[in-house]
Formats: C-alpha cells, structure tokens, sequence
C-alpha cells in the first residue's frame, strides 16, 4: 500500500510540474525558464525536483512527446477503425482533439509557440508527430469524400480547418466562462459536422426536391473538378 501511495503521489507531482513548466514556458520561452523557476512555482527544491526529472529538457521532452506523438497515435487508431462510418470517426477525432486541448491548455500553448526553440532531435519527433496527424485527418476527408459522406472540400484545406477550429481552444477556453469542457466538445463537433458531412435524404423526396438534390450534386462535381484539376 506505501508503494502504490508513492507511486501515486509522484504521479501527481510529475503532473503538476508538467503543468507549471508549460505555463512557465509558454510565458517567458524554453530559454527564459530555469529548472529553479519550475521549482518555484511548486515549493520544490531544486534539489528535489531532480527526483523528478533530471534537466529542463526532460520536462519540455516529455510535454511534447505528450501531446504530439499521443495525439498522431491516438487519431490513428480512431481512423483505422472499420466498425467506425466515416460521419462517427470525424465526430470521435474532433471530440478528441477538442477535449485533449481543453484539458491541457498550457500544454497546447506551450507546444505551439515554442516550437522554434525545441532541440533538434526533439523538433524532429514533433514534426513527424504533426505530419502524422495531418495525415490521418487528410486520409479521413478522402476517404469520407469518396465514400459520399462528405462534402467534396479540398481535403488539405478540410483538415487545417479542423486543426485549426480544435487547437484555437488552447486560447479561448474557459472552465468558468465556457462550461464544461464535454460540452465544448460537443458543440464544436456538430459544428464540425455541419460543415463537412453531407446531408443525407432517408427516403425518395418529391420531384422539386429531387431538382434540387440533383443541382446540388453538379455543383459537388463542379468543385471537385476544380479541386482535381479535371477537364
């Protein structure tokens, strides 16, 4: 039982460092910051916060490892998923993404301001991780756009605008004026869905509908001529 106490305490102050070393980073930069500052903030020693993590770089490594690589392996699994339509694995990777921001918000910050000054190895890991990401949300817009359930965007720009609408959280949200951050979560997924999935008709409509459906299905081909370069 002490060993498991003891695990769990340092599972708490490991986070906390985390979180007080994102904050501190984001607001004076990576080389602003000293390992005693961190260690300030959470009435640790220096000497102590050793035990913890050996250097500054440990600490800004483990946060983008966090983010970055979690994120790319955690939306590939979701897209991945052949139980999934395409419809539920946009609505999955945007309440995902929504709420892995919210919840980590210095973090996000931290990741995106900072990434001029990250290490060289480390930099590297994180624009694979990010490239990872890109893909996996490019994949599903081609993949949701062949099969009919989207609108036939440009999957690039579909993807930074997602990207975009979910990470912008990092500055926005807050707990005590946005509401729960669940509930964020939905709000910007059905906006998500709005934008991207096409809507569908359960059932034969009438023959001005049908007009209608059928005009609205040349100007999808239209954009995807021009989107593809076609004749």
């Amino acid at each position: 039982m002490d060993k498991v106490k003891k695990l769990v305490r340092r599972e708490l102050v490991e986070n906390e460092l985390l979180e007080r070393a994102a904050e501190l980073f984001a607001e004076r930069g990576f080389n602003g910051t000293t390992l005693q500052d961190v260690a300030d903030t959470v009435g640790l020693t220096r000497a102590a916060l050793y035990h913890y993590f050996e250097s500054k770089e440990a600490l800004l490594t483990t946060l983008v490892e966090g983010i970055s690589a979690a994120r790319a392996s955690e939306l590939k699994t979701i897209r991945l998923d052949p139980a999934l339509s395409a419809n539920e694995k946009l609505a999955r990777i945007t309440r995902t993404m929504v709420i892995n921001v919210t919840t980590q918000a210095a973090r996000f910050r931290l990741l995106l301001q900072s990434e001029n000054e990250l290490p060289a190895e480390l930099a590297a890991r994180h624009a694979r991780a990010r490239r990872e990401t890109l893909k996996q949300i490019v994949d599903l817009f081609e993949e949701g756009i062949a099969s009919g359930e989207f609108k036939p965007v440009d999957p690039h720009i579909g993807a930074f605008a997602l990207l975009g609408m979910c990470n912008w959280t990092a500055w926005w949200y807050k707990p005590d004026q946005n509401g729960p951050a669940e509930a964020v979560a939905a709000a910007i997924t059905d906006v998500a869905l709005a934008a991207f999935v096409r809507g569908g008709v359960a059932h034969a409509p009438p023959a001005g509908d049908l007009r209608a459906t059928i005009g609205r299905m040349r100007e999808d081909l239209a954009q995807l001529e021009r989107i593809t370069g076609s004749p």
